[in-house]
C-alpha cells in the first residue's frame, strides 16, 4: 500500500501542473481572440446563441468588451492560480460566452467545444491549500477523479463520433447505399467534401484513386474513435491514444483539409502528457491492452507489469 500511496502523490503534482499547463495554453489564443475583438465591436446584427441572448439588449460593442475582458483575466487569473476556483470559474464563463459569440453568425464551429468541456469540469476541483500541500489522502483522490473526469468528457466526444459512423454505416449497408463499410464509401466521401467545400488537399486525390487505402485508413479512424472512453481506463493507453488522435486530425487536415489544432493541443495536454501514466511501458504490454487484442492474446496469460500499473 505505500507504494500505492506514494504513486497517488506523484500523480496528484503532476495533475495539478496539468490543470495550469490548460489555461496557460489558452492564452496563446488571445492573439485570435483580440483580432475577433477588433472586428466584433463593428458588428450591428447577429444571430444570438442561447449564451449571450443579452448581448442585442446591452449593446453589441459594449458586450464584446466584456466577454473579452472576463477571458482574458480569467485566463491569466487560472494560469497563475490554478488552486483557485474563483478565477477557473471566470475562465469558463469566458470560453462559453466568446464561443457562443463566435457562433452567432449563423454557422456554428466546433473548434472550442472540447476546451469548454473541460473548463466546466475543471471548476470542481477542490481547492488547494494556501501553503501548496496536497492535504490528506482522500482530498488528492478527489482532485485526481476530477482530472479523470475531464479526460473522460474528451474521450466519450470522441468515442460518440465513432458510434455515430459505425450506426450510419450499418444502416446505409441494410439499405444497399454506400457507407464506410464500402471499399470506395471513404473515396466518395472525400470526393463530396473537396467539391463541396471548394478546396484541395494534399492527400485527397490519391484517396480517391486508390480507394482500398483509403477504406484501411477510415476503418482505423473509426477504431480509434469508437474505442477512445475505453482506453481512459487502460492508463499505459493514455500517451499512444493521444498520439493515435491526434493523427487522426492531422490525416483530417491532409485529406479533408479540415483542421482541429486547437483539439491537437488539448490532447497532448491530457493525453500524451497524462499524468496517470506509468513512467515506462513494454511494447507488448501496451499491445495486449489494446481493445479487441484479447483475440490475439487469449485470457489465462500472466499480466505483464504495464497491465498491472
Amino acid at each position: 500500500r505505500g507504494a500505492i500511496f506514494a504513486k497517488q502523490s506523484q500523480t496528484f503534482v503532476a495533475c495539478v501542473w496539468t490543470v495550469r499547463l490548460f489555461y496557460i495554453v489558452q492564452l496563446f489564443f488571445l492573439p485570435a481572440i483580440f483580432e475577433d475583438w477588433v472586428e466584433w465591436r463593428q458588428v450591428t446584427v447577429l444571430e444570438p446563441l442561447w449564451p449571450v441572448f443579452w448581448v442585442e439588449a446591452v449593446g453589441i460593442s459594449v458586450s464584446v468588451d466584456f466577454i473579452v475582458a472576463l477571458f482574458a483575466i480569467g485566463l491569466f487569473g487560472a494560469a497563475a492560480f490554478p488552486q483557485l476556483r474563483s478565477f477557473r470559474v471566470l475562465a469558463f464563463a469566458g470560453l462559453l460566452l466568446y464561443s457562443a459569440f463566435k457562433n452567432s453568425f449563423g454557422k456554428i464551429g466546433h473548434s472550442t467545444h472540447a476546451w469548454i468541456y473541460v473548463s466546466f469540469v475543471l471548476m470542481f476541483l477542490p481547492s488547494i491549500r494556501r501553503d501548496g500541500s496536497s492535504g490528506a489522502r482522500m482530498f488528492r483522490q478527489k482532485y485526481l477523479s476530477v482530472i479523470l473526469g475531464a479526460q473522460a468528457m474528451v474521450l466519450m466526444l470522441y468515442s460518440l463520433s465513432g458510434f455515430w459512423k459505425v450506426w450510419a454505416a450499418i444502416m446505409q449497408t441494410s439499405r444497399g447505399e454506400l457507407s464506410a463499410l464500402s471499399v470506395d464509401g471513404f473515396s466518395y466521401l472525400i470526393a463530396n467534401r473537396l467539391l463541396q467545400n471548394n478546396v484541395e488537399s494534399l492527400f485527397g486525390p490519391f484517396l480517391i484513386q486508390h480507394s482500398w487505402v483509403g477504406a484501411v485508413s477510415f476503418l482505423a479512424a473509426i477504431y480509434v474513435e469508437l474505442f477512445a472512453v475505453l482506453a481512459l481506463f487502460r492508463h499505459p493507453l493514455h500517451r499512444w491514444w493521444g498520439l493515435g488522435l491526434i493523427g487522426l486530425h492531422l490525416g483530417s487536415e491532409l485529406i479533408l483539409s479540415v483542421g482541429f489544432s486547437k483539439n491537437i493541443l488539448l490532447l497532448g495536454i491530457l493525453l500524451v502528457s497524462s499524468p496517470f501514466q506509468p513512467a515506462t511501458s513494454d511494447v507488448k504490454g501496451v499491445l495486449r491492452l489494446l481493445p479487441g487484442a484479447g483475440l490475439l492474446y487469449p485470457r489465462g496469460r500472466p499480466a505483464t507489469s504495464a497491465q498491472l500499473t
